[in-house]
């Protein structure tokens, strides 16, 4: 019992980490490209909107991971202030353009999406050595049926994130 409580958290914790270093990576390169092809400004804007969208990617998945815990709410209002501190800034700030932040902050969603696709047409299928294909999400099992949550990430966490809690009161 307590092996599989360790493998779903291990998953968890590596779509989570997925996730992330998807992020940065797409943030990096659009970074790169805003910057060669609209100049410093929109790309500097874009890369601002980009780290708020990881840093609130960050808390929305604390806040999953936090979902079931005896005394712990999901706090919502600091991503939301996150949020409003962002189009603040960019407001306020003139060098800084509105439209680029806001591409910016929704790249998370774009590793979303790709995780999604990934995990829609991929079905968890496995190299023919029987090792995970490198570089890839993480996937359900193939032997498992994908169930509506797997196309969405935040119910694939919360239904890692539930499964661990089962394992630890069982």
């Amino acid at each position: 019992m307590f092996n599989a409580t360790e493998s779903h958290r291990s998953e968890y914790d590596r779509l989570k980490l997925w996730l992330v270093r998807v992020t940065l990576l797409l943030s990096w390169g659009t970074f790169a490209l805003c910057w060669w092809v609209y100049g410093l400004n929109v790309a500097v804007s874009y890369l601002l909107g980009a780290m708020v969208g990881l840093i609130y990617l960050r808390l929305l998945a604390r806040s999953v991971g936090n979902l079931g815990v005896a005394g712990r709410t999901p706090f919502v209002s600091s991503r939301l202030l996150l949020v409003v501190a962002l189009f603040i800034l960019v407001v306020r700030w003139p060098s800084l353009q509105l439209l680029p932040a806001i591409l910016g902050f929704l790249t998370y969603k774009l590793t979303i999406l790709l995780y999604t696709i990934q995990t829609t047409l991929g079905g968890g299928q496995q190299q023919s050595g029987g090792t995970p294909i490198q570089h890839q999400p993480p996937q359900p099992a193939a032997d498992k049926p994908l169930t509506p949550a797997a196309g969405n990430v935040l119910g694939e966490l919360a239904r890692l994130r539930a499964e661990h809690h089962l394992g630890d009161e069982g």
